[in-house]
């Protein structure tokens, strides 16, 4: 499948096609460039982290934000939960957050610890 948000080309099962391709810029919604983009497991949801301080919860349905996520400088890479029931974030200020997607706001207390950015997340796989 492939969608296009704000300018960009998403492919979640085309290994061919690289994550982001620009067709034209900037996409709808974000001051500046997308860094990350996560694909929620019922493909429903988009989240895209910005330089521009938010990530945004795309439906990619109407191919418009469900939500915005506004915090910490610099979002270098966001990942869904795998029942779509939070979206944790990592920054350019250290830290890990955890986000309602319903609400789009943040659950709990930022996560820190680390000296250097966070640049990727994963879940532990769901166990059935």
């Amino acid at each position: 499948a492939v969608w296009t948000v704000g300018g960009f080309l998403f492919s979640q099962f085309a290994p061919e096609l690289s994550t982001l391709d620009t067709l034209y810029s900037p996409p709808t919604g974000h001051a500046s460039p997308i860094l990350c983009a996560s694909f929620s497991p019922t493909g429903k949801y988009l989240a895209t982290g910005s330089g521009d301080n938010t990530c945004r919860l795309w439906n990619l349905d109407s191919e418009t934000p469900a939500a915005t996520l506004a915090g910490p400088s610099g979002w270098l890479c966001v990942e869904w939960d795998g029942l779509e029931r939070q979206v944790a974030t990592g920054s350019m200020d250290n830290t890990v957050r955890l986000w309602d997607p319903k609400t789009g706001k943040q659950t709990g207390e930022p996560m820190r610890g680390h000296t250097k950015w966070i640049t990727s997340l994963a879940w532990e796989p769901i166990h059935l």
